[in-house]
């Protein structure tokens, strides 16, 4: 009989935790998940489910007044937002299930809706019980950044986690911080009506983006009205305004957005180690500092994404639960790829053309080439292709309407090591956004051709006419 009450503990019930439970209770360990709050964790809650069911409203609201562009003559009178705010909340209940502790507990995983309290490698103590585990998973996740900007504390001061509480639209606000979360509820609520203005601390939003590339998003931005304030400092946040240097911006509501800060307190007095901003350091299995346990997701403060979170689940779960030294798997992070849901949206794989190095070639295509581009009224943006001498696929960054489902292709090319010429012998639907990447690598298949060779194969051909 073991020594223990569990062969895995995980704590915290989001997208890390419970694939990390999921995987070890599949292996055959038995399983404990720990979660205080509410089970899927900032993506089902706070996330990416109501940001991006708030963003499809948003653009239902942009499709109907650009609609005279296709000959629809249609006009947008009232925007209902306790109708929307009702529907984000429904998508999240639909949803919720999936996440939720009966189906966890149906799958045979013991969950414990507790707070979580550490007290050695083995052992985490919940409400007045402690329990032990041969493996602990640590998986508790971020949460936005405090500012430490005086009235900050304000109620009308919200957070990428309180926003969805509030049920009326404002005329005027004001987003602190550039980053994704910023740039996607700033569209969002430009294109629902808001006045919206953004305060970023930085010389330009979006800086891993070449010029080229920023500028349909940054276009895009500024015909829907949003005012965009780079290298800001601010000095205050009052009832009604938010005060910078020379200026005092009217605004009903402030979100602060300004980056995220993991939940690490309660390891605060533990030996697990933590980098100099909190997060919890781990090697390449994913183990933190004490052997007996791992850790993953946004906690480990790597990449912030719902998918990579539940990409090291994955490892971390059967290496909790299996935790032979010669078993133990490493996840790769070559091939992350990554969106930001904006009008057009960003989407990016691998190398980015900013950190391309001498050899490598960077292969550019607009947007408006495409013809399914040009039928949809959609030709903003384009596709970016970084390849290696050899035409090996380093890298991609799309900007289109579609960026976020076009990016898969770019980044399977990456993990596999593909090269552009697989990318051009592939044949994509027509008409199709897909029909991006032919274009690409026919281009690319065109700048790599020798003058020489085609000068030879003309004289070829005027031979045997």
């Amino acid at each position: 009989m073991s020594k223990y009450d569990y062969n895995v503990v995980v704590v915290g019930g989001g997208t890390a935790g419970l694939i990390s439970a999921y995987v070890a209770n599949l292996l055959g360990a038995k399983t404990a998940l720990i979660e205080a709050n509410k089970m899927g964790g900032d993506c089902l809650n706070t996330g990416c489910v109501p940001s991006k069911s708030l963003i499809a409203s948003a653009r239902a609201a942009a499709g109907v007044k650009e609609g005279k562009k296709y000959g629809i003559h249609a006009r947008l009178s009232e925007i209902d937002y306790t109708s929307i705010h009702e529907r984000v909340h429904s998508v999240i209940r639909d949803i919720e299930p999936a996440d939720s502790a009966e189906r966890y507990r149906k799958l045979g995983i013991e969950v414990i809706e507790e707070k979580a309290e550490w007290v050695d490698g083995h052992t985490v103590k919940v409400g007045d019980k402690k329990i032990t585990a041969r493996r602990i998973v640590i998986s508790t996740g971020s949460k936005p950044r405090v500012l430490g900007i005086p009235g900050e504390d304000l109620p009308h001061v919200k957070t990428s986690d309180t926003i969805w509480d509030m049920e009326t639209l404002p005329k005027a606000m004001v987003i602190i911080g550039g980053g994704p979360i910023g740039l996607e509820l700033s569209m969002a609520y430009a294109q629902l009506g808001v006045k919206v203005t953004i305060l970023e601390s930085n010389p330009t939003v979006l800086q891993m983006l070449t010029e080229e590339q920023r500028e349909p998003v940054l276009n895009s931005m500024k015909e829907s009205g949003i005012d965009i304030r780079t290298e800001v400092a601010i000095k205050e946040i009052t009832n009604d305004a938010v005060k910078i240097k020379g200026d005092s911006i009217a605004a009903e509501i402030v979100i602060s957005a300004a980056g995220r800060t993991p939940n690490t307190h309660w390891l605060e007095n533990s030996p697990v180690t933590l980098d100099k901003r909190g997060y919890v350091k781990v090697d390449s299995s994913l183990n933190t500092s004490i052997s007996s346990i791992y850790a993953c997701g946004d906690v480990t403060g790597g990449f912030q994404f719902t998918h990579v979170a539940g990409y090291e689940a994955g490892y971390a779960g059967s290496n909790a639960a299996i935790d032979w030294t010669f078993f133990k798997r490493k996840p790769a992070y070559n091939a992350i790829p990554w969106s930001i849901y904006s009008s057009p949206e960003i989407s990016h794989v691998g190398v980015l053309a900013n950190d391309a190095k001498k050899g490598h070639n960077i292969t550019h295509v607009p947007l408006e080439e495409i013809d399914r581009a040009k039928t949809d009224g959609k030709t903003e943006g384009g596709i970016w292709l970084v390849s290696d001498k050899k035409g090996k696929v380093l890298g991609a960054t799309i900007i289109a309407s579609q960026a976020s489902s076009l990016i898969g292709e770019a980044t399977l090319a990456v993990q596999k090591g593909l090269s552009v010429n697989d990318i051009f012998g592939t044949i994509h639907a027509y008409p199709s956004y897909g029909d991006a990447y032919s274009k690409v690598a026919g281009k690319w298949k065109n700048d790599q051709t020798n003058p020489k060779v085609l000068k030879l194969l003309k004289r070829l051909m005027d031979a045997v006419r």
